[in-house]
């Protein structure tokens, strides 16, 4: 019987993404996903997990930016998004910590929505609130 492996997050984009270029030419977009753990029975922050999550660029027959690419490489700092893929557990070597690294199968940008339909490019969706992580709990 096969198997199938799948994760969905919700978070918020810890930094603006990065686009890196391979050895071999192709585009990686990476961004950081930071989602809270919630508080416990007294209110206090329980802290975040951090995914990470990158995508190749497959260009469009067209020439253009694949959906996905395009869509990740526009996010920012702060932004809600929603991310459903694989995941693959890496430990770090002496430290006690496990890289959470997603490749994804669909991605949505709520906070790039809102910003398309402020500018007038649609006319649905309310205002969808920032997130923003400290730069000192970033894991890596």
């Amino acid at each position: 019987m096969p198997s199938y492996q799948s994760i969905e997050i919700l978070g918020h984009a810890v930094r603006d993404c990065e686009v890196v270029t391979t050895g071999t030419g192709k585009e990686v977009a990476k961004i950081t996903v930071a989602v809270g753990r919630g508080k416990d029975k007294n209110g206090n922050d329980l802290g975040a997990d951090f995914f990470r999550v990158s995508i190749f660029n497959n260009k469009l027959p067209t020439g253009e930016d694949g959906y996905m690419y395009s869509s990740v490489s526009k996010t920012k700092k702060g932004d809600l998004v929603n991310v459903t893929g694989t995941i693959k557990l890496d430990p770090v070597p002496d430290s006690g910590s496990v890289y959470a690294n997603v490749t994804p199968r669909r991605f949505y940008n709520f906070s790039e929505y809102e910003r398309k339909r402020k500018a007038g490019a649609g006319q649905y969706g309310e205002d969808i609130p920032s997130g923003d992580v400290p730069e000192a709990n970033i894991p890596f």
